[in-house]
């Protein structure tokens, strides 16, 4: 689940295009978690660089400016959007914070919709890695390591191919924020990375490992699960 801050000089302005990212949202569909806040608050507070996927600022406070350049400091991943920029000199002033997109004081709600659109985008497609955060650490595993995950209420066991790691979460968040043409869900309690399925046993329904796990298949996914993975497989041959 993508997590996007909206941040403005006053919790007023802040709110209000909190509520126009939401109605972008809606439109969009995309699962996220959406806060706002005032550019004091967050400096206040000491916002960790990497708390948020997408950072939505008010290119007119100095405040958001300077957010902008201590986030970049240290996070080239997460998006920036600025909104109200003027076109005479702002460009200018904001290119250095590499920005995902930038919307002009004059666009419609459209080009910020589409501004939206291009950063969710760029978290979901871009990235390389699953971050697993925990009371001890925050941790980065890149996909191509990942064999599967394996719920159990709210525990959440992520298999690789050296170790297993353990941590709070729900498998329909983990679902959305994987890459769909590398990992599958075929059960309530199971996502499987489709590079490292050894063999698909349609009889008795389940995927084995390269590891030798078994997956099971459940019976409401079964459909939909095959055919991913036959399409997959389809293509993977004809690479």
């Amino acid at each position: 689940m993508l997590k996007l801050l909206v941040c403005a000089s006053t919790k007023d302005d802040a709110e209000a295009i909190h509520l126009r990212t939401y109605s972008a949202l809606q439109k969009l569909r995309v699962r996220c978690e959406l806060a706002f806040s005032s550019s004091a608050e967050l400096m206040r507070n000491h916002m960790k660089t990497d708390a948020y996927d997408v950072f939505i600022f008010d290119a007119r406070s100095k405040e958001c400016l300077e957010l902008a350049e201590y986030i970049r400091s240290e996070n080239l991943v997460s998006s920036i959007l600025f909104l109200n920029a003027q076109r005479n000199g702002d460009l200018n002033r904001i290119i250095k914070y590499r920005p995902s997109y930038v919307v002009f004081a004059f666009d419609e709600d459209k080009a910020f919709a589409e501004g939206i659109k291009r950063c969710c985008s760029e978290q979901l497609s871009g990235r390389s890695f699953f971050t697993v955060k925990t009371k001890e650490s925050v941790m980065r595993f890149d996909y191509k390591d990942i064999l599967c995950f394996e719920s159990d209420q709210r525990i959440v066991c992520m298999y690789t191919m050296s170790k297993a790691v353990e941590f709070y979460a729900k498998l329909v968040d983990i679902a959305d924020s994987l890459p769909e043409n590398k990992f599958l869900r075929c059960h309530q309690s199971y996502i499987v990375n489709m590079d490292y399925v050894r063999r698909l046993d349609k009889t008795t329904r389940y995927f084995q490992l390269v590891s030798g796990k078994e997956i099971a298949i459940s019976k409401s996914y079964y459909a939909s699960a095959i055919e991913s993975f036959e399409k997959y497989s389809s293509r993977t041959l004809n690479v």
